[in-house]
């Protein structure tokens, strides 16, 4: 390569390299036409015809080569050869047709491709070569040495030097220009890609700091144990940022300390098993600057700051950042970051740390919270646990001494201990009532308790005939219609199968929806179903009395609630349907309640059918 194309850019060889490929597909594509349009050339007249007509092709040869030479990656091979090859067949057809004022654009023609391809070295250079053959044609002709004798004029051959030399110049001219466009453009292209560059790698930086911001807050919102997450939070950030050191301090507000709770590396290790704290108004300290005055606090060069605190620990430290930690008004603490390099904490940098001390100071409030929320269901649970034990011991040694009171008072009243007239029998029968009510009362608050401490089991037999039960809870809540004119309906189905459950929960829970329809229902009636539908057995108890309201219907399935009638009644411990509810579950079923205050109410249970096979 020449050294005008060494000191070219790249950009510039490349431009260089499309002309020049272009003049010579271009002159070889003109050449081989004029060959095409002369004809062969046997049929010229004269050797000279001949021999021009090979020169004009061996350069078109030749510029073609140049051209597949120059895609394949050797540009220059052709630069000087294509316009040396042209000045060569100038002379030769000048020395046959003489010289004249029309043979100019012969070294015209030859400058414009000089300058194309090899630049303003080549345009001087071919400039020369073309005043020298013109002069050297001129004396020749004058001479008689050319085939054209013809005399010609020196004024013309001023002319044709003055349009060689013109020319010359103007493509000078224009080759400079174009040159210093080129550079300017290429600065600017420059520019544009330095600024692209730096944009690029701002928006990877800013990627990159969001993205660790966001991984931040996924372990935030993933993880409550602070001794768990605030270590991975302060490590993660370190090498996220690059960063010499990251220590996070706590606020004890009693104390007014800022505790460190987690430190990055071995410094941070030994910091913390050191207990490293700093009281709010310590000086010099950045830790308790930024938690006093609930600010962020960013010196870029320790070395020329009063309030940088020197730690042994950290003897590198170059510039610091803390940024406080605060939940509203309330100070949690501080996040401490160090690096080893000045001015490391620009503008952009330090509003994702203000964000990631924000996201910190919300996870150790919610993390506190979520401690003082496990411990407070911690302590509702063993008082629960303390509170079932206490219904389920006290229902045992209730129920024992009562059930020795009925059967005491059940002999009296059977004059099994002496005779007993009419007034003492039906005190001794009030009394029964009145202790089979409370045992009532005693076997639900134990069984409450046996639910609500998971402890509730079932008999489970396989061959429960609902026939027998539905019979058997039909004559146990017949006696409770003598006094009121409602009428006991009774819809069940013809075929219902034996299933798999506990038989006298089962009647349990018929019995306590019957209870309660009979026990609100003033008039009308009050209609037992059992249905087979698919895979299961729909049971219902509708009444005609005086319905629910949607507020009680909320509720009317929680323990130890009562609806204002049941309240006014006097009766129950608003237990029935909670058990129920838990029976039926436990079977596998649900129940479930329709109601309109005023027009009555509709319970519903289903249980499974389990057909034996």
């Amino acid at each position: 390569m020449n050294k005008f194309f060494e000191k070219q850019t790249i950009e510039e060889q490349k431009a260089r390299k499309t002309i020049m490929e272009v003049a010579y597909l271009s002159l070889s594509a003109f050449l081989f036409l004029t060959m095409i349009l002369a004809g062969l050339p046997n049929s010229f007249a004269t050797t000279a015809e001949r021999v021009g007509y090979l020169i004009q092709g061996f350069i078109a040869l030749v510029s073609l080569i140049c051209y597949v030479l120059s895609r394949l990656g050797n540009p220059t091979i052709g630069a000087y050869f294509i316009p040396s090859g042209l000045l060569l067949m100038a002379v030769y057809f000048i020395y046959h047709s003489g010289i004249g004022t029309p043979n100019d654009l012969f070294f015209i023609t030859i400058i414009v491709i000089a300058s194309i391809t090899v630049g303003i070295r080549g345009t001087a250079l071919f400039t020369a070569l073309s005043i020298v053959a013109v002069v050297g044609l001129y004396f020749a002709q004058r001479n008689g040495l050319l085939l054209i004798k013809t005399e010609i004029s020196f004024l013309m051959i001023v002319i044709i030097l003055a349009h060689v030399l013109g020319n010359s110049f103007i493509l000078i001219f224009l080759i400079r220009t174009f040159n210093k466009n080129l550079y300017r453009a290429q600065e600017a292209n420059q520019e544009l890609r330095q600024l692209q560059a730096s944009l690029e790698q701002r928006v990877a930086d800013r990627t990159r700091d969001l993205g660790i911001a966001s991984d931040v807050s996924r372990q935030i919102t993933r993880v409550l144990d602070l001794d768990i997450l605030l270590p991975e939070l302060v490590e993660r950030t370190r090498q996220g940022f690059n960063l010499y050191s990251v220590s996070l301090f706590l606020y004890d507000q009693q104390k007014e300390e800022l505790l460190l709770v987690a430190g990055t590396g071995r410094e941070g290790a030994r910091m913390k098993s050191e207990a490293k704290s700093f009281h709010i108004s310590a000086r010099p300290s950045l830790v308790a600057q930024a938690a006093r005055e609930r600010s962020n606090v960013v010196i870029n060069d320790v070395e020329k700051s009063d309030s940088y605190f020197h730690n042994p620990h950290l003897p590198e430290t170059k510039s610091e950042a803390v940024f406080s930690m605060l939940v509203g008004e309330r100070l949690v603490g501080t996040l401490d970051l160090q690096s080893k390099e000045k001015n490391f904490f620009g503008g952009e940098e330090i509003q994702i740390f203000v964000t990631l001390a924000e996201q910190i100071a919300i996870a150790v409030r919610n993390a506190d919270l979520y401690g003082l929320q496990t411990k407070a269901a911690e302590e509702l649970r063993r008082s629960d646990l303390m509170k079932s034990q206490f219904l389920s011991s006290m229902s045992h040694e209730l129920r024992t001494p009562l059930n020795a009171i009925i059967n005491f008072t059940e002999l009296v009243a059977l004059g099994m201990v002496g005779p007993v007239n009419e007034e003492q029998k039906e005190l001794l029968d009030n009394s029964l009532k009145s202790s089979l009510h409370l045992l009532h009362l005693i076997n639900d608050v134990l069984d409450i308790s046996k639910i609500q401490a998971g402890k509730l089991t079932l008999f489970i037999e396989q061959d429960v005939d609902l026939y027998a039960e539905l019979k058997t809870v039909t004559e146990m809540v017949l006696p409770m219609f003598r006094d009121k004119p409602v009428e006991l309906v009774q819809d069940i189905d013809d075929h219902l199968p034996v299933i798999t459950g506990d038989k006298r929960r089962i009647r349990q829970v018929l019995l306590n929806l019957l209870s309660n329809a009979i026990k609100f229902t003033d008039k009308g009636t009050v209609t037992m179903s059992a249905k087979l539908q698919d895979d299961e057995i729909v049971f219902a108890v509708i009444d005609t009395g005086l319905g629910i309201s949607p507020e009680a219907q909320s509720v009317i399935f929680e323990p130890f609630v009562q609806t204002v009638d049941g309240i006014k009644m006097e009766q129950g411990t608003g237990l029935g349907l909670p058990i129920s509810r838990s029976l039926v579950k436990a079977h596998g079923g649900e129940l479930w309640m329709e109601s309109q205050r005023g027009d009555g109410s509709a319970f519903y249970f289903t249980l499974p059918a389990n057909r034996k096979s």
